[in-house]
């Protein structure tokens, strides 16, 4: 099928014409439009689509006033619009289409108006060889182009050996060459280049599937995306599905049932074929028609949409005639709704639990690709995946149906269905093995059965034993045993050498001398090709030394080879292989090795960082007195310089620090008799002469005092016998060494 572009021509204003140039050959067309009514339309006004060379008209009359839908979108216009879709398909050959759209409203276009968009013509095409057709068989050919004639079979030649004209351009018939550098078939059907596609596609379909996305676009079941899903994975510029990866797949005997709704190939016929109403709740559903079960999403046909799904159920049903012991089914669901927790579909494959799905968070992607003017701008959308296995023991069940149905709270949700495929496959091809793990992982499940003397895939040879030195061991050629050199698995060289055994008896001595095959085990563990003893190329994982002619391994390649105990292609010492020998860690594995080793901070087994007022030692965490670290576990204090800490123990009359590289403290100076009773505050009991404590701290006496209690100047002892002040008497003054009032030599006072 080919989408034909639409140009159009207003005549008059209730008019308008378009002359679609349709000579590509075809043998029918396909018309869709979705069709709108708006505002205050009277009972005799209606609009009426016409193909005027096939005589085909058909009129539609709408009552928007009465069952339309406010335009949440358009602030300037208060009225109601509904709408519908126009679907024909007629018999056509033409080169030309001549389309006209005509409505009888005879108000403005504010107060009633009918309008249309998503104007589509689409072609069936004819075999490329056929000049005109009556089907897209090869064998439906009417007529050929360049005088070729048809054959009795009704097929047509290429136009390949042609006389010189061997290049077939469609409509135009027969070339001596392409122009412009066009791409050619092998039957030399030139390739004309797509012109239509969407904006971010290079080369599509005529059907408007995406073939090559410009650069940094991703490739996506035929739509070009800014990022993949979340479900998917990237190869290259593209998307891969998990359906797509089997189908891409090796020896997996795998067979598509359906693809649809992926593109606009999709017709109303194999919608129709696959999908049957089982219960329409409500009038939302089937706005477009109710023979119509498909809208437009993205530059694609999807089952279901916008005002055709609200509140409906279906069943699909796909049968095939093939043994299969699995089928897989993958689509991808598209729920709306003005807001979330409401729009809501429920499926159920075959016997299966019903399961549901709910639109609970918008779509946070950069490819919205929705919008209608009925919708508020903050209308919620999302996309969810659907990827399902169906075992198959009984093999005369072959149908697989599923129940679907869409329930929404309101008429502006809905419920569509993109991307559905269906496979079905039956094991693997005979020479290979069905690996179920690798099957559910994503991953190639057929894997080559080594030892059943069949060599198909990344074997290179199959002799059916196990026995090293045949030739071939684990499907892998190796050189036989006493082989020196060998190519293939095959012996190029053997060579002896003498070698003498003596044999004593009581009287005799006998020496005999005989040869003996040498094994080279380079050659043959290590080496792949030998010749003459010299090795030209090494096993997988080995390299050769030029200078020594040794195959040596070479730690840090990622391929564990020779006598590497592993090899992680790293030099990361914390993830249990470190040049290519493995590293055991039992410091810190489990919890209470954790604590019990003093290990704050853990990687792979690796101790990082040990707990405080421990010093890592390799990977050992060690407590050491005096490093100024303190281990509050072990050690009271730690201090490199000062009093107070005598063998990480806080000695009496002393506070210290509980951080690393702290010191001690204790009571000021002019204490005597320093305490800590809680190890944290010091308190003074009592104080050197010339001072008494005060709430544990020391206070002055005064100066007549040598000691005093409770107060500085209740003395208990003093200078003078009177108490009174030395400096009352010129020249005296108290010496505290002498506890004496002592005389100021050089003060010029004689006392």
């Amino acid at each position: 099928m080919d989408l034909m572009v639409v140009q159009g021509k207003c005549q008059m204003c209730s008019i308008i014409e378009n002359q679609i140039d349709t000579k590509l050959p075809h043998y029918k067309v396909q018309l869709y439009i979705d069709v709108y009514g708006y505002h205050t339309i009277d009972g005799n006004e209606d609009i009426k689509v016409s193909i005027l060379d096939n005589i085909y008209t058909k009129s539609t009359h709408l009552n928007p006033y009465s069952y339309g839908q406010k335009l949440n979108q358009c602030n300037n216009y208060s009225g109601k619009i509904i709408r519908q879709s126009i679907f024909t398909e007629l018999s056509h050959t033409q080169e030309q289409v001549n389309l006209q759209i005509q409505s009888t409203a005879n108000q403005t276009l504010t107060d009633e108006s009918y309008l249309f968009r998503n104007v589509q013509l689409i072609l069936y095409r004819c075999y490329k060889t056929c000049k005109t057709c009556s089907g897209d068989g090869k064998q439906q050919c009417l007529s050929c182009y360049s005088n070729i004639v048809m054959s009795a079979s009704n097929t047509c030649d290429s136009c390949k050996g042609q006389n010189g004209q061997n290049f077939l351009q469609i409509p135009d018939g027969c070339l001596s060459q392409c122009a412009n550098n066009q791409d050619y078939d092998e039957d030399n059907y030139v390739l004309v280049p797509q012109e239509k596609c969407e904006i971010d596609c290079k080369k599509c379909t005529n059907t408007q599937s995406c073939l090559v996305c410009k650069p940094q676009k991703y490739l996506y079941f035929g739509q070009c995306m800014d990022q993949c899903p979340e479900y998917t994975r990237v190869q290259g510029d593209n998307c891969l599905s998990s359906i797509e990866s089997i189908l891409k797949m090796k020896n997996l005997r795998i067979t598509q049932l359906f693809k649809e709704f992926h593109d606009l190939s999709t017709t109303k016929v194999t919608t129709n074929e696959h999908f049957s109403v089982i219960l329409s709740n409500n009038d939302n559903s089937f706005k477009k028609g109710f023979d119509i079960y498909y809208s437009y999403f993205a530059s694609k046909r999807i089952f279901g949409g916008p005002l055709v799904w609200v509140n409906a159920k279906f069943k699909f049903t796909q049968s095939w005639t093939q043994e299969f012991q699995f089928i897989r089914i993958f689509f991808e669901v598209i729920l709306g709704d003005i807001k979330l927790s409401s729009a809501k579909l429920t499926y159920k494959l075959n016997d299966q639990q019903l399961e549901k799905i709910t639109l609970n968070q918008n779509y946070s992607g950069s490819n919205r690709n929705i919008e209608d003017q009925i919708w508020p701008n903050d209308y919620k959308f999302n996309i969810y995946k659907v990827d399902k296995t169906l075992k198959y023991i009984i093999s005369t069940n072959k149908q697989l149906t599923m129940e679907i149905e869409c329930s929404n709270d309101n008429n502006l949700g809905f419920c569509g269905i993109q991307n559905m495929v269906v496979v079905g496959h039956f094991d693997c091809e005979p020479e290979y093995n069905f690996d179920s793990f690798n099957y559910e992982t994503g991953r190639n499940p057929c894997i080559s059965i080594c030892g059943d003397k069949i060599i198909v895939g990344d074997e290179e040879c199959d002799d059916g034993n196990n026995d090293p030195f045949d030739g071939c061991f684990n499907c892998r050629y190796q050189c036989e045993e006493d082989c020196d050199n060998c190519v293939y698995g095959y012996c190029i060289l053997k060579y002896t050498k003498q070698k003498d055994l003596q044999l004593k008896g009581d009287s005799v001595e006998y020496k005999l001398t005989y040869n003996q095959d040498v094994i080279q085990l380079p050659c043959i563990f290590q080496c792949n090709i030998c010749i003459s003893n010299l090795c030209l190329q090494c096993n997988y994982g080995y390299y050769l030394n030029t200078i020594n002619n040794i195959c040596e391994t070479f730690c840090g390649d990622s391929i564990q080879q020779g006598n590497e105990k592993c090899d992680d292609g790293n030099s990361d010492i914390y993830d249990g292989c470190y040049q290519c020998e493995l590293i055991q860690y039992d410091k810190c594995d489990k919890e209470f090795e954790i604590k019990n080793n003093r290990c704050a901070y853990c990687q792979f087994g690796k101790c990082l960082k040990c707990m405080d007022g421990f010093l890592l030692d390799g990977d050992i965490c060690i407590s050491v007195c005096g490093d100024g670290l303190l281990n509050l576990i072990e050690e009271e204090c730690d201090v490199q310089a000062g009093d107070g800490c005598r063998d990480c123990k806080i000695q009496d009359g002393y506070v210290c620090g509980k951080k690393d590289f702290s010191t001690c403290q204790t009571c000021e100076i002019e204490c005597s008799q320093c305490l800590s009773l809680d190890k944290i505050n010091l308190i003074c009991k009592s104080c050197v002469d010339g001072y008494f404590p005060v709430d544990g701290k020391c206070q002055l006496c005064d100066s007549n005092c040598i000691t005093c209690q409770q107060q500085s100047n209740l003395c208990t002892s003093c200078y003078r016998g009177d108490c009174d002040f030395c400096e009352t008497t010129p020249g005296l003054f108290a010496n505290k060494k002498t506890k004496k009032c002592d005389s100021i030599c050089g003060d010029g006072i004689t006392s």
